[in-house]
């Protein structure tokens, strides 16, 4: 979902910075391809331990969930990020998790 066409490669690449993507960004990312997203049942979504635990996340869950026609959310979570997460942050991503569910 997030890539960017490079013109001097001729490739298909992520964006810089991708890992510090705010939450809005995805929101618009998502906004411009929904129509595409109509017979789509599953969406997933590469998160950072920064975005899952942004104070707007679980607003944005439930953004994509009421503005999409998906039916299951998954949320990847890159596990060297976490374990270099601390205590806090990792309860928080539980929690938010729970909630998700």
């Amino acid at each position: 979902m997030l890539r960017e066409y490079n013109q001097h490669t001729n490739k298909w690449q992520l964006p810089r910075n991708v890992v510090n993507f705010p939450l809005s960004k995805i929101v618009s990312i998502i906004q411009e391809i929904n129509p595409q997203l109509k017979d789509i049942a599953n969406l997933s979504l590469n998160m950072t331990v920064s975005q899952i635990t942004d104070f707007h996340a679980e607003y944005f869950f439930t953004w994509v969930l009421g503005t999409t026609n998906i039916k299951q959310l998954v949320i990847e979570l890159d596990t060297n990020d976490i374990k270099r997460a601390n205590i806090f942050k990792r309860k928080e991503i539980l929690h938010i998790l729970r909630k998700l569910k």
